[in-house]
């Protein structure tokens, strides 16, 4: 059975940008404490959108045979 994992790639790049966005925003504000909660989910976003490409997400049992 093949897995297509392109939604969740796509879900989680998307997930990655906005929160991006939201602590780019936050920083030229001034409002670091926004920034810096932002800033983590943006990086473990990306970091799960690079692992869906190649397995099996095992947070994401709706992939899961």
């Amino acid at each position: 059975m093949e897995i297509d994992p392109s939604s969740e790639v796509k879900y989680r790049v998307k997930l990655s940008n906005k929160y991006l966005k939201r602590a780019k925003k936050f920083l030229t504000t001034g409002d670091w404490k926004e920034s810096a909660e932002a800033s983590p989910l943006s990086a473990e976003n990306a970091a799960k959108a690079i692992i869906a490409i190649k397995r099996i997400p095992s947070w994401d049992t709706r992939l899961l045979p």
